[in-house]
């Protein structure tokens, strides 16, 4: 990849997951970051983002984006087998059965 020529960031991408409690975590500290680039001076200000369509969250300073899997018993074989890099789906919830994995989606759907 290349790296942005000094400009602010437009969006960051959350990897897919199914640790809830490391998403919210993950979502309090950009909900922070936002903050903090709010009271930073006039001149010291990123520029706001145009509108985008990212989390329901209210982020002004960057979208943020995710993806989620539809669970399905062929998504959940392969993932135990042959984990996609950056994918972190946990092998005793996620992984365990179909039914968990949908509960698990349904939570994340929540969550964002």
């Amino acid at each position: 990849g290349r790296k942005a020529a000094g400009g602010p960031c437009a969006g960051i991408w959350l990897q897919i997951g199914s640790d809830l409690a490391l998403l919210k975590e993950g979502l309090e500290f950009l909900a922070l970051l936002d903050r903090e680039l709010a009271a930073l001076p006039k001149g010291a200000k990123q520029e706001q983002r145009p509108s985008a369509p990212s989390l329901g969250r209210g982020f002004k300073h960057f979208a943020v984006y995710a993806g989620l899997f539809l669970p399905s018993k062929q998504l959940l074989a392969q993932q135990r087998f042959r984990p996609w890099a950056g994918v972190k789906l946990t092998a005793g919830g996620y992984l365990n059965s179909l039914e968990e994995a949908k509960e698990v989606t349904r939570n994340l759907l929540c969550i964002y």
